[in-house]
């Protein structure tokens, strides 16, 4: 068991992230562990692997939202179950 410890912000922003690829943010961080350890063999900080993470995927957000005509593609709205 691992606790990651990020400001609101960020959860935010994997919440987002996870919606959008029909994931859970568990799922999520689990693919990105995954595919980074195998790509490096090690994850010293993963708290600030994720931090990177979510400001990367911000600034490609902000990239496709000011080309003239694009249109971003939108996260899936959350849905409560139960």
């Amino acid at each position: 068991v691992t606790t990651i410890r990020l400001e609101n912000m960020f959860w935010d922003v994997l919440t987002e992230i996870a919606a959008a690829d029909g994931m859970t943010v568990n799922q999520l961080i689990t693919k990105l562990s995954d595919e980074i350890l195998e790509l490096r063999g090690e994850l010293p900080n993963m708290a600030s692997f994720l931090r990177v993470s979510c400001l990367r995927y911000l600034d490609r957000e902000r990239q496709i939202q000011s080309v003239p005509g694009s249109v971003a593609v939108q996260p899936v709205p959350l849905q409560r179950v139960g």
